[in-house]
C-alpha cells in the first residue's frame, strides 16, 4: 500500500531545477555596480600615479590587490625608496608581485630587505 502511494505522489514532487534556479536568482540582492568599479578605479589610478605602472599593467595588478586606503601603501613605497629603489624598480616589482604592496611593513618587508642588503644584493 505504501509503495503505491509513494509512486503515485512521486510524480507530483518533481522539481523543475531550472525554474527554481531562475526564481532564486531573481530574489538575490545584486550589489551596487558603482562600488567595485570605484574601488578598482582607485586601485588602478593609485598604481599608475604613485607606482609608475602603465595602464595595462595596473589593471592586471588590480585584480590581485584590494585598496581601501593608501596610507599603508605609501609607507611601503617610502620604505622601498629609502633603500634606493627607483621608480622603474618599484614599477617592475609591483607589476610582477602586486601583493607586496599589501605586505606587513615591519614583519615582512623590512627584514627581507635588510637580509638582502646584508648580502650586498640591495
Amino acid at each position: 500500500m505504501f509503495g503505491f502511494f509513494s509512486k503515485a505522489f512521486s510524480q507530483y514532487r518533481k522539481v523543475d531545477l531550472k525554474a527554481s534556479y531562475v526564481r532564486y536568482n531573481r530574489t538575490k540582492t545584486i550589489p551596487s555596480p558603482k562600488s567595485p568599479h570605484q574601488q578598482q578605479s582607485l586601485t588602478v589610478s593609485y598604481l599608475t600615479d604613485s607606482c609608475g605602472l602603465s595602464l595595462d599593467k595596473a589593471i592586471s595588478a588590480s585584480r590581485w590587490i584590494n585598496l581601501k586606503n593608501t596610507e599603508g601603501l605609501d609607507s611601503v613605497l617610502r620604505l622601498l625608496k629609502s633603500y634606493g629603489f627607483t621608480k622603474s624598480n618599484i614599477a617592475t616589482l609591483i607589476s610582477k608581485h602586486p601583493r607586496c604592496l599589501m605586505a606587513n611593513l615591519e614583519k615582512t618587508l623590512r627584514p627581507k630587505i635588510e637580509f638582502f642588503e646584508s648580502l650586498g644584493i640591495v
